[in-house]
């Protein structure tokens, strides 16, 4: 038995859109969905917990979330924008806290992708509850192969995993998305 991969795989997924997803994204037409290891934070600096996780106030000194400021800086002249994560952070903890983790794009966050799926699925569900087309969502994340999908459908930004999101290659290319029009 063969399958065949649709060229656009978030048009095959039919889900409704439930209203508290809908509320939560009004101000925003774009969206930015992030992973953390290797995105906000080197990939290595979360490993070197395993499962604790440092307090809120230690996570700068423990080197999580360092990247947050350059992201907040990129973002700032593009107030469309919301986050939504996608990492597997979402798991563990509720939105308040990712909110509170994210510090400076905090307010911007949107939420998770369900956390009832994994990984790419989850993305391709949140980009069909809301009718996103390509233009309309990107996806920063340190570990493409994982996402084949979304990398043929070109909407994924890949990030250094040393370097996360202050990686050039990545903050010239997600600058290119933020300052292009929607025009899907």
């Amino acid at each position: 038995m063969t399958c065949r991969v649709a060229r656009r795989p978030f048009d095959r997924l039919a889900l409704e859109i439930p209203a508290e997803v809908l509320a939560s994204t009004g101000q925003f037409d774009r969206f930015l969905l992030l992973d953390f290891d290797g995105v906000l934070h080197p990939a290595q600096a979360h490993a070197e917990f395993g499962s604790a996780r440092p307090l809120l106030k230690e996570q700068p000194a423990a080197g999580l979330f360092i990247h947050t400021g350059q992201l907040a800086e990129q973002l700032a002249p593009y107030t469309a924008v919301g986050l939504v994560v996608h990492s597997s952070w979402r798991m563990t903890h509720i939105d308040a806290e990712i909110r509170s983790m994210l510090g400076p794009v905090g307010d911007r966050l949107v939420g998770a992708t369900d956390r009832g799926f994994d990984g790419e699925l989850s993305i391709l569900q949140f980009a069909r509850r809301l009718r996103l087309g390509p233009s309309m969502f990107r996806v920063l994340d340190d570990q493409p192969e994982l996402l084949p999908h979304l990398v043929e459908a070109e909407v994924v930004i890949a990030c250094d995993p040393a370097c996360g999101v202050s990686d050039q290659t990545a903050r010239e290319r997600l600058e290119y998305w933020l300052a292009s029009s929607v025009s899907d």
